[in-house]
């Protein structure tokens, strides 16, 4: 979407939101008639469901017992001081965009920091209701980790994330991806003679035949560009700076070759933007029919690389610690019959108090949820 196309889009649904809800005794306002349609507002003293009340107030004092008690108690909102600008945010996202923090904390009157804290609850909501069947690597997204975070190491790049949490999860041995173990590099490494000819056979294959490789499965999927840079991989690591300079292919062209590469399962990227082709690879010529693991679906393909496109025309760059909290993000942006209508602010109501503690301790684990439109 251009740039003056979604800054049109963004100031329409704003003044909407401006006239629905022009006040903060009218954000306050919208919350009540919420916890009332829930019936939850009850005396937790008396049991009693009558109480007083002025307009725009979160006090409640039951009729019976006079006890006082806020109603955003238990919910997202506990403690928020002003929740104007939470139901701008959600009143955003529930129409499908996506408004950096940058841009959101001008639009409201509220500091940056606040603004960013605001959205990454929000995510950390959508989070819990991301329920899918198979997790992805971390590192197909690492084309997008520009942007510094309290994990970063000092003089380092942000990517640099990436590899440290690799290590660490490869050292302790707590995720066991087939293929991903750092001792099939060592025993590649052994093995390098007959390395050596699997990959004079993968350059033969992909001159002879391109578009008809299958490596221990279907990889009819695979283009021409992501042939080419398959033909360069061999079990003895190979950095991408060597890949750019044997392939001369554009930058962004070659991430994008090696991202597909580890979606298909044909590649491993190791810590340091170091690549090597998959030890259990076995190479042939067919029909496009093969026993084994199926190639990953289209529906995948697309929505990782949907996904990065997303966020490189929304916000340029993330950092890697947030990873998850911009997935989540995303899929409410795709999937309007999930998340429109409302759902997001009613489903924000019903999540427990998220504290700005858990927020800023919280680090993208090794493999991450990508939900697809429904």
């Amino acid at each position: 979407m251009a740039k003056s196309l979604k800054d049109d889009v963004l100031v329409r649904i704003w003044v909407q939101f401006e006239k629905l809800y022009p006040t903060e005794e009218d954000c306050i306002e919208e919350l009540y008639n919420i916890s009332k349609s829930e019936r939850r507002l009850q005396c937790k003293k008396c049991g009693m469901r009558s109480y007083q009340r002025t307009y725009g107030e979160r006090v409640l004092t039951c009729v019976v017992c006079r006890r006082q008690v806020s109603f955003t108690t238990g919910t997202l909102f506990e403690r928020v001081r002003r929740t104007r600008p939470w139901l701008a945010a959600i009143w955003l996202m529930d129409h499908g965009l996506l408004v950096s923090s940058s841009r959101f904390h001008q639009l409201v009157g509220i500091a940056q920091s606040t603004a960013l804290i605001i959205f990454r609850k929000i995510a950390a909501v959508i989070a819990v209701h991301m329920n899918v069947d198979e997790s992805l690597p971390s590192g197909l997204f690492s084309v997008l980790f520009s942007k510094r975070s309290r994990e970063t190491p000092a003089n380092a790049h942000p990517r640099s994330e990436q590899d440290i949490i690799e290590q660490q999860c490869a050292e302790s041995l707590s995720v066991r991806q087939e293929g991903a173990d750092v001792r099939s590099v060592q025993q590649g490494l052994r093995d390098s003679q007959d390395t050596g000819t699997l990959k004079a056979s993968l350059m033969a294959t992909v001159e002879a035949s391109p578009g008809k490789l299958m490596i221990d499965s279907d990889f009819g999927g695979l283009q021409p560009v992501e042939l080419r840079v398959l033909s360069y991989l061999s079990a003895s690591p190979l950095h991408v700076d060597s890949l750019l300079e044997m392939s001369q292919m554009p930058v962004g062209e070659l991430s994008a070759a090696l991202t597909m590469l580890e979606l298909a399962e044909a590649a491993v990227r190791r810590p340091g933007d170091w690549y090597v082709l998959r030890r259990r690879a076995l190479v042939g010529t067919g029909d496009g029919s093969s026993k084994g693991e199926s190639y990953p679906s289209k529906e995948v393909r697309r929505g990782v690389e949907a996904f990065i496109e997303t966020v490189r025309d929304n916000f340029h760059g993330i950092s890697r610690k947030y990873l998850q909290s911009y997935l989540a993000t995303y899929w409410c942006q795709v999937d309007r019959v999930r998340w429109g209508g409302g759902r997001l602010l009613n489903a924000c109501w019903q999540a427990l108090p998220v504290s700005s503690a858990q927020i800023v301790a919280y680090v993208t684990p090794l493999l991450v949820k990508l939900v697809f439109a429904g």
